[in-house]
């Protein structure tokens, strides 16, 4: 049974593909140079993602592949690769941690002597079930640790780690919030609150907490590359430029700061920065198979088909399962043959 391909808006029976081995090359060649102008030509993003399919199939690629990276042709937010530890007082005292608020409440509405107690073995137990990255086993023991001590400060801020862990952000956020609101002073929560908007694609509320983590720790620059990506997200990109400098002046081997940095300058048509800036943010770390795929594409928009082909390569030898590095590169020697 074959496959219907849309080549252009409203086409739906342009070409049936049976199989990409029933081909000569001179007609995938053909086909293919077909797909891709319509790919140039269309505004429709469905579309692209069924002509980019269809690519795939005749290059022989399995489409469940494309359908991992089923995003515009080049994503522009950088991987957020850090797992924030918000540093806490991890002793048994940590445990009895109460607000000013708190403090000011009856006898008999803080914890008991015997809850405070058992809730500092609970307590011990999450720390060193997040130290080996058991994080379910955490949650449960900070958790009980929570019904027992409920306005604790150090309890909120490792549960919030725990869940950070498991990519629970939304319950990272509120434990994260609940020590704020507690009175923790910590800018690494501040960030660590900050990254979970930034998980949850909710950049705009991102804004207010990383601001006060970068103002807590001006030289961490961890927090500076998220407060980049923020702003970034909200289409503020001279202040994203400002903070991923200030992210690489903190740190000169912060390697996504580089490449967030040269993301913004590619947006902005400055193209010459951003290939510089991606080369720095290999030569850093030379596996950074999502910099080469970047390079690739900037250098493919100035027209250097022969050096994009080669990063694109690179790419696909690093992360052999990446559809788009290879719909990339068919694009481009497509594009080579029409030349």
């Amino acid at each position: 049974m074959g496959t219907s391909i849309a080549t252009q808006p409203g086409e739906l029976e342009k070409v049936t593909i049976d199989s990409p081995t029933d081909f000569s090359r001179d007609a995938v060649i053909k086909i293919s140079s077909l797909l891709v102008r319509s790919y140039r030509k269309s505004g429709d993003f469905e579309l692209k993602v069924q002509i980019s399919l269809a690519i795939l199939l005749i290059a022989g690629v399995a489409p469940t592949l494309f359908a991992q990276t089923a995003t515009k042709k080049n994503p522009r937010t950088p991987p957020v690769a850090i797992l924030l530890t918000p540093k806490t007082d991890t002793t048994d005292a940590g445990v009895e941690a109460i607000s000013a608020t708190d403090e000011a409440r009856s006898a008999s509405e803080k914890p008991s002597l015997a809850n405070v107690e058992s809730a500092r073995s609970l307590f011990r137990a999450g720390v060193a079930s997040i130290d080996g990255r058991q994080y379910k086993d955490a949650i449960g023991s900070l958790e009980a640790a929570r019904k027992l001590v409920p306005n604790s400060i150090a309890v909120h801020t490792q549960l919030g780690n725990a869940y950070l862990g498991l990519s629970e952000y939304e319950n990272s956020i509120n434990a994260f919030e609940r020590a704020v609101s507690l009175g923790s002073t910590s800018a690494a929560v501040r960030g660590a609150i900050g990254l979970g908007y930034l998980k949850l694609a909710q950049p705009e509320k991102a804004i207010v907490p990383l601001q006060e983590a970068t103002r807590g720790e001006p030289k961490n620059a961890n927090n500076h590359y998220l407060l980049a990506l923020a702003y970034d997200g909200i289409g503020k990109l001279d202040d994203s430029v400002e903070e991923y400098l200030r992210s690489i002046g903190e740190n000169r081997n912060h390697y996504l700061s580089y490449f967030g940095l040269a993301a913004v300058y590619s947006e902005q048509s400055r193209n010459e920065d951003a290939i510089g800036l991606l080369k720095d943010a290999i030569r850093l770390k030379p596996d950074f198979a999502e910099a080469y795929l970047a390079l690739g594409d900037v250098l493919s928009s100035t027209g250097n088909y022969k050096d994009a082909i080669h990063n694109f390569d690179l790419a696909i030898k690093l992360i052999p399962e990446s559809a788009l590095a290879r719909n990339n590169r068919l694009e481009l020697e497509y594009v080579q043959t029409d030349v």
